[in-house]
């Protein structure tokens, strides 16, 4: 034993002195040796999770999701935009390696459906765009490959990831808990902290990192979004949103809707604690003054009342949910926002006419304004996921369109046995197609933080379904 332990520690020192040779002649090597060691154990924790405990990795990430921009605002203050930028890709970098480990250890149990096959294709059809030189500059166009292909690879990640029914609820429990939690941290920084708390931790150094500074045109250099005058007609004043961990109103508001459909939809949770937290996310969602938010709530409401035994009551609720939308679009000027985002929808489906093929990764939508160097000759507007995605790849749009529908008749139609699986095949439908209407109208209905927990979540119980039915 006690060789054994002079020649490890021979072992140890061998090593040693070649990554000091080695610093000394060359240090980038070792720097690469590091960072390559770093990565292995990453990948060997990763893949150790998938396989033991698959349900804690996605745990994971919806802390990530929900904790995200609030660390990444510190680190920009106090490390530099780059190590707030680099905590930020860390979240999409656990996506992807996820996704390999989960296929290599899984792809033999993987049983292909529609939804999974349209979700390849409109990859593959992204993957051609960003490779197809362009005016665009290139840092826009992987932001937007990005945005584009989140929901997909993250429903993807989820059907790889072959968790038990028991532990889907256990994440789908974890996700309400999380959310009141941050309501209620909303409420302290909506009514207590104030603006100065988001001033003070730095979050126009984060929007600096970002090269987002544009948007820093709040008081203080808050972000825009911080307030809307889309009531002054009403108030006669700006509203403050309630923006919580997320320090986004819109991209809150967006997350808020699958918690509160767990709440409303399902019997995961019962009696005085289900009201509480329903009211509780309720008024958290109001206050963010989510347009998209409460557009997609309120069409998941309607679709649940149809597929209830309340059905006379869906029309009459349909009825009234048409009016007041109509109402709305046509006093649209009353909102100081709302134009915007019917003109992003409208302008890149003319776009689209004029150009079948759309203009490019990079040349629509929020992002590609940011970014655009100018070199490009139109831009399609903004404000719009839907007409955002249109107007850069045009008709090859329709396998994503055809991804989301086949992904809510699978919810609609399938036929489970359990009361439970009932019940979340009619949420996760509900909510899939608020989500898409409400991405009509609203180029943050659907990102990682808004509804990616959502397209998660979807690919984990068509998982659940399909291991049911082989069993």
């Amino acid at each position: 034993m006690h060789n054994i332990s002079i020649k490890n520690n021979y072992f140890v020192l061998a090593i040693l002195g070649i990554i000091i040779c080695l610093m000394l002649f060359n240090p980038t090597i070792i720097i690469f040796i590091l960072f390559s060691t770093i990565l292995i154990i990453f990948l060997i924790i990763t893949g150790i999770a998938i396989v033991s405990k698959p349900h804690r990795f996605l745990i994971l990430l919806i802390i990530y999701v929900v904790f995200q921009n609030l660390i990444a605002i510190i680190l920009a203050k106090n490390l530099g935009g780059s190590t707030s930028q680099a905590f930020i890709l860390g979240k999409d970098l656990l996506v992807y390696i996820g996704l390999v480990v989960a296929y290599v250890i899984n792809f033999k149990k993987y049983k292909i459906t529609l939804p999974d096959l349209f979700a390849f294709l409109y990859l593959i059809i992204l993957s051609i765009y960003l490779l197809v030189p362009s005016d665009a500059p290139i840092f826009a166009k992987l932001v937007q490959y990005r945005q584009l292909s989140t929901p997909v690879i993250l429903f993807l990640l989820g059907r790889l990831m072959f968790i038990s029914k028991e532990r889907t609820i256990t994440i789908l429990k974890f996700l309400v808990y999380i959310s009141v939690i941050s309501v209620l941290f909303g409420y302290l920084e909506r009514f207590i902290l104030g603006d100065q708390f988001w001033i003070t931790i730095g979050i126009t150094d984060f929007l600096v990192s970002k090269g987002m500074e544009s948007w820093a045109y709040g008081v203080g250099g808050l972000p825009g979004n911080f307030y809307t005058f889309d009531y002054y007609a009403i108030l006669g004043t700006s509203f403050r949103r309630l923006v919580s961990f997320v320090a986004d109103p819109t991209l809150y508001g967006q997350f808020l809707v699958f918690p509160i459909g767990i709440l409303l939809f399902t019997k995961l949770f019962t009696g005085k604690k289900r009201n509480v937290f329903a009211v509780i996310l309720l008024i958290g969602l109001v206050l963010t003054l989510s347009k998209g938010g409460i557009f997609a709530l309120g069409i998941a409401i309607i679709f649940k009342i149809f597929r209830s035994k309340y059905r006379p009551i869906g029309y009459l609720a349909l009825f009234f949910f048409t009016i007041i939308t109509f109402f709305i679009i046509n006093n649209a000027s009353l909102f100081s926002s709302l134009p915007h985002h019917i003109n992003g929808l409208f302008h890149n489906i003319e776009l689209t006419i004029a150009n079948p093929f759309g203009l490019g990764l990079g040349e629509a939508g929020n992002f590609a304004k940011l970014y655009s160097d100018g070199s490009s000759e139109v831009i399609g507007a903004g404000e719009s996921y839907i007409g955002m995605l249109l107007g850069q790849i045009g008709i090859f749009s329709v396998p994503f369109l055809l991804f989301f529908l086949t992904l809510i008749n699978f919810f609609r139609r399938s036929h489970v046995k359990t009361p439970y699986m009932r019940e979340l095949f009619v949420l996760f439908a509900a909510l899939n197609i608020g989500v898409l209407c409400s991405s009509m109208i609203s180029e943050s209905a659907i990102s990682f933080i808004s509804s990616g927990i959502l397209y998660l979540m979807s690919g984990v119980v068509i998982t659940n379904k399909t291991i049911q039915k082989e069993n």
